[in-house]
């Protein structure tokens, strides 16, 4: 393999890197951000400064298959947006910065020579990959001799030969050479095969899935309902995405001007409110009516949250327009407090059988503005937005 090692960027070399923050950035975050500098090409974003901390080099290369490469040498680096970190490769540190700003992307980063910029001579501040190419430019024609050397025996193993000895002996090498390139693809396919192993622990997409299996954990454990930082109703504050992409980030214990506190409030799409009351999942949600045989109920404890429940909605009917004033003003929400949705967290299902779900169906169903929903529900819900984000 022919190779050349040279210098790319001096130390204390300033850099910026672009990116497009999400809108729940830390306004801390923010104001560490540049944004009017003369940039070529201009891209929409914000940019964020990084300086090297030592000398960064490039590596050009040419495979024993002819491939051409051009990496970055692992160089030391440092950005006031992480000032306790040290940071060991220009790679690893935009991915650190993506991951901070760009909280929407499921995988962080992208490719360093589109997305980070250095000042040039004339101070504007142009691509890495105009600097890359420009400091190639003197070893093109050397590296471009090596590629044809190349090319040229490979061409020999193609040419008619009459003598078979030769013949044999052009075999055995094209073979050879044939088991260096499939060692060297198999060498780059468990690279990235790690690499996209990297990105994934690292992404959301990672992140949802073990707070899936904690669910899954905590339903085999007796948690408290309401008492402690360990309760349903702190967890599932903190994961509300498993109630799917229809309500925004959920208000929890709003005082909002009306005897009741509610678990929660779910912001919609569409400016109005839902409520959600949470029980333990130990809880049963419906029984067997041995009056009537073949007929269900609901359980004491569904019963008991369904009063709650009609007692929530009434204050918010007499108190709409004090709850939507005092949301907007301590929150900043346009909501509308009218008609709103009550859904109870209560029980399982696991065990149940189609006569059961039937019955739970018809029950929900005669219900008026109020559904039950079990822990089982919920699971699949999650489950389910799990394998559409996969795809």
């Amino acid at each position: 393999m022919f190779s050349q090692i040279v210098d790319f960027l001096p130390e204390k070399t300033e850099l910026m890197v672009l990116v497009k923050p999400s809108e729940d950035v830390d306004e801390e975050l923010k104001r560490l951000t540049v944004r009017e500098i003369k940039v070529q090409p201009k891209k929409a974003g914000v940019y964020v400064p990084i300086s090297l901390d030592e000398l960064l080099k490039i590596k050009f290369s040419i495979s024993k298959a002819g491939k051409l490469s051009r990496d970055l040498e692992r160089c030391k680096f440092s950005t006031p947006v992480l000032p306790n970190e040290q940071l060991k490769s220009l790679n690893q540190t935009y991915q650190e910065i993506s991951r901070l700003f760009e909280k929407n992307r499921l995988a962080p980063g992208g490719k360093v020579y589109d997305n980070i910029y250095f000042k040039d001579k004339d101070d504007c501040w142009k691509l890495l990959e105009i600097l890359r190419d420009r400091i190639y430019q003197p070893f093109e024609d050397e590296f471009e001799k090596q590629q044809r050397i190349i090319n040229e025996k490979d061409d020999v193993y193609v040419r008619p030969l009459v003598e078979s000895e030769n013949l044999f002996f052009l075999e055995l090498e094209q073979k050879d050479k044939r088991i260096d390139v499939l060692q060297s693809q198999n060498k780059n396919l468990q690279e990235q095969s790690q690499e996209f192993k990297t990105k994934y622990e690292k992404s959301k997409l990672f992140a949802y899935q073990q707070k899936l299996d904690e669910f899954k954990n905590r339903l085999k454990s007796d948690y408290p309902e309401t008492s402690g930082t360990d309760s349903w109703q702190e967890w599932i504050y903190k994961n509300n995405w498993l109630f799917g992409i229809q309500y925004g980030s959920s208000i929890a214990h709003p005082q909002v001007g009306f005897r009741s506190i509610l678990d929660y409030l779910f912001p919609t799409p569409d400016g109005f409110i839902d409520i959600l009351e949470i029980k333990k999942p130990s809880h049963d949600v419906i029984k067997e009516d041995k009056s009537h045989p073949g007929a269900f109920k609901w359980s004491s404890e569904v019963n008991e949250a369904i009063g709650q429940v009609v007692n929530y909605l009434h204050e918010i009917e007499l108190h709409q327009l004090e709850i939507a004033k005092k949301l907007k003003q301590e929150l900043s929400l346009e909501l509308s407090a009218i008609k709103p949705r009550a859904f109870i967290l209560i029980g399982r299902s696991d065990d149940w059988n189609e006569k059961h779900k039937e019955a739970f169906r018809r029950l929900n169903h005669s219900l008026h503005g109020i559904e039950i929903l079990t822990y089982t529900d919920l699971l699949q819900r999650g489950e389910n937005l799990m394998k559409v984000y996969a795809d």
